[in-house]
This record gives C-alpha cells, structure tokens and sequence, in this order.
C-alpha cells in the first residue's frame, strides 16, 4: 500500500508537463465553502452518498497513531442534509490495519462495508466486510481466504435477496487471482471462488455491478506478470460475468471485448475502473493512457500516467455497444466514483493534476450514450497535495462533492469533507461550522 502511495506521487512529479489540462490562471478558491471533518492523526475518504434520509454518509479509513506505518480502524460518518455529524464509528479494533475500500448504504437502512483486516501489517491481511443497522451499531463483521500471502476486497454489492456479494483479489499466487464471495443477509460464505483472469497476468483493481437476475458483473485490471520497472504500469481492462452460483457466463474478455488496444495505467491508491448496472447492460469506465497498437514498450514520457477517461457499454452478451474516451484530463487522472445520473447519462468524479501541480477534482457528466453534456475542474487552496474527490451527487441546480483534503506539505493523511458547486463548478461559498 505504502508503495503505490509512493509510485503515485513519483509519477505525477515525473509528468507535470505532460498534462493537457489548462494551467490555473488564477488563485485556487477560498475554502470557505467546504465543510471539513478529521483529527490530527487524519482520515481517508473512500465513499461518499447520499443517505435514504436526504443526509450523507462519508466511510473510509482512519489512522490511530501520528506514527506512519501505524494502525488503521475503518470507519463511517452519517450526517444530517447540512453536514452536521449525526454519529461517527469506526470498526476493526486498536492496533490492527483495517481498510474501508468501500461503504454503501443498504436497503434496510443500514451500510455495508468492504475492505481487508490484519494485525501483521498489510501484507497478511483477510479480506474483511462489516454490517451495520442505520445507526452505525455493528451487526455482524466476517473475513473471508486469509493468510500469510493476502486477501483483499475492493467492493461490495447488495444482491436481490439481501445478501451481498465482494470482489478482491487474493496472493494465494502470483497472478493474483480473482477472488469472489457470495454471502446471505448474515455474512455467511455461500460460496467462495477465485478466478485466474489470463495465465501469467495477475489482477488489481476489480469493482462489480450486479445484473437484473443477481448476476454478478466484475470491471477489473489486469498485468503481465514479471515486468521490468519500465512497463510496471502497463495494464488491461477485463470483464468477468457470473451467473448468481459463479458460474462463468463469458469467458474473461480480455482480447475480444477489447480488441488489441492496451492501455497505460497508474497503480494508484485508488481504483482505476468502475462499473454500474444499466436496465440493458453495463457501463465499464477507466482511467487511460492510449498508446497505439500492442506495445512492446512504452514510446512517450508520459507512459503510466492517466491522461484520459475511457467508456464502454457492454450489453449481457459481452458485447461493446458503444465506447467514448476524453482526453485532456491531466497528469494522474484517476476515478473514485461513478453513478447513474437523474438524465440517465453518467456522473464521474475523480482528481488530476495539472502542469502547474495545481490538484482538482474533476466532474463529467454524460448523456446516456456516454457524450459529454458538462464538464467541471474545480481546485481547491491549500490543499494542492492530494485534493481527491471521492464521490459526488446531481442536484437539482448544484452538485455536492466528498472529497480527500491533504495540507500543503504534510506527511500523512489529511482531512476529508463536502462541498457544494452550482452547474458550473464555482464552489458555493459558506462558512465552516
């Protein structure tokens, strides 16, 4: 984990001139519209929603020491619709490593979490899912495939039964493979698999999205095994459908969904793809780097780097209906969330860099044939080490954003929060409570 947190700003250090995104003519924005949440040792925003009850719920995870390297807890905010703090837990126990990659309110009121747990560090951990009622009070926690080697999961889904189903991935080899579990409402395994995507790639990031019937729909990264320092960052987009047991319904689309255009990915602390369920299909969206046909080694300065997002919809035969890619998004782009939108199109939301070193979060929003009807970079003052938004929600006439806040200049995690933009991005300004 510490590694891709230091591979990520590598990089955007090595590419700062390579970003087609403006530099900033003018002072970043007053902070006074954001409303802030943290303690000194700092938190990681992983989720950010809107709660059945027209509040928030923030869910991430937390360090329990200043020391770098320490303890982590997951944890889960609700707050009222204004930001005032309703409650705040946080989950896993003193002294262990445990990460929220993931937080989702559930039917019943309640959330459910993803992640993994260890008390040896991040290297043996269990992959890890805690339930919770509307209050924050845990109902259960489980942890699924743990040993010395690893096991993590990314993202969780409810399924129409109320039970849930988390991809990961596990290290019980070097390809990484797939890792999928099936639970009931109570957390029990009803089955456990894992999936080797291609023979000598392994797999990274993975997210899921569940079909009309409880398929199981998984986006995920894939790499060639063994590459040199390089091509570290070469990776592929792939496709994985289950059926409800899975079962495989198509075979790992690698090639065929695909064709032979790969791109370049940043292995960065966050994942790279999303997916999410259409009434006719799926939309798989991913950060990219185009770099022509089949590569045997990068040909740019600025390989590795996200500079584009990338957009197919696949329909529930595997089959590409329609793709789009924007350019221009700046060094490190990267995406933290993707919902559908009340137009039917999409909303995207993530962070970049531009040549300046300026950080943004950024908003696209799409019709429902993924074109882009706006589009939105929104910097932030004093935070310019990581201002990283990690989810957002469309308004009737403004749009609202989590986001990951990092103090200029500091060593650690820094703080997270909310803010408010009208349709063109411009924060509204309020006073901090």
């Amino acid at each position: 984990m510490k590694f891709l947190y230091f591979l990520f700003a590598f990089s955007l250090l090595f590419c700062f001139s390579c970003s087609k995104l403006d530099v900033s003519n003018q002072a970043t924005p007053s902070t006074s519209g954001i409303k802030f949440y943290g303690d000194q040792y700092g938190e990681v925003l992983r989720s950010f929603e809107q709660t059945q009850d027209g509040g928030y719920m923030f869910g991430g995870y937390t360090s329990t020491s200043n020391y770098f390297g320490g303890g982590r807890e997951g944890f889960i905010q609700k707050s009222d619709k204004s930001g005032n703090v309703v409650w705040y837990k946080t989950y896993g126990g003193a002294g262990l490593v445990n990460i929220f990659d993931v937080v989702h309110q559930t039917s019943d009121g309640g959330f459910i979490a993803a992640g993994s747990t260890s008390s040896n560090g991040y290297y043996s951990s269990l992959a890890y899912l805690v339930k919770t009622d509307k209050y924050g009070e845990k109902i259960w926690e489980k942890t699924f495939l743990g040993d010395t080697l690893g096991a993590y999961f990314f993202d969780v889904k409810e399924m129409p039964d109320h039970g849930f189903a988390a991809v990961g991935f596990s290290n019980a080899n070097a390809e990484n493979p797939l890792l999928v579990v099936k639970t009931n409402q109570s957390g029990d395994s009803l089955w456990t698999k894992q999936y080797v995507v291609k023979k000598n790639y392994q797999t990274l990031n993975a997210s899921l999205a569940i079909g009309p019937n409880g398929e199981i729909a998984i986006a995920s990264m894939t790499q060639p095994l063994h590459q040199n320092l390089r091509i570290l960052s070469i990776q592929y987009p792939t496709f994985t459908y289950l059926s409800p047991n899975g079962n495989l319904l198509i075979p790992h689309l690698i090639d065929t969904i695909f064709g032979s255009m790969p791109y370049y990915y940043l292995r960065s602390p966050v994942n790279c793809e999303k997916i999410i369920s259409r009434p006719d299909g799926f939309i798989f969206i991913f950060a990219s780097s185009p770099q022509g046909p089949n590569p045997n080694m990068p040909t740019c300065s600025n390989c590795g780097i996200s500079l584009s997002i990338t957009i197919f919809k696949i329909d529930f035969n595997g089959n590409v209906s329609w793709h789009q890619t924007y350019t221009g998004m700046g060094s490190g782009a990267v995406i933290n969330d993707a919902k559908n939108n009340p137009g039917g199109g999409l909303l995207i939301s993530g962070s970049t860099t531009d040549a300046a070193g300026i950080n943004y979060c950024w908003l696209l929003n799409t019709d429902e044939s993924g074109r882009l009807t706006h589009e939105n970079f929104i910097p932030i003052k004093d935070y310019t080490s990581w201002s990283d938004a990690a989810g957002a929600i469309n308004n009737d006439n403004s749009m609202t954003i989590g986001v990951n806040l990092i103090p200029n200049f500091a060593n650690h995690e820094g703080f997270f929060g909310f803010f408010t933009t009208d349709l063109n991005g411009k924060i509204i300004e309020k006073t901090n409570q």
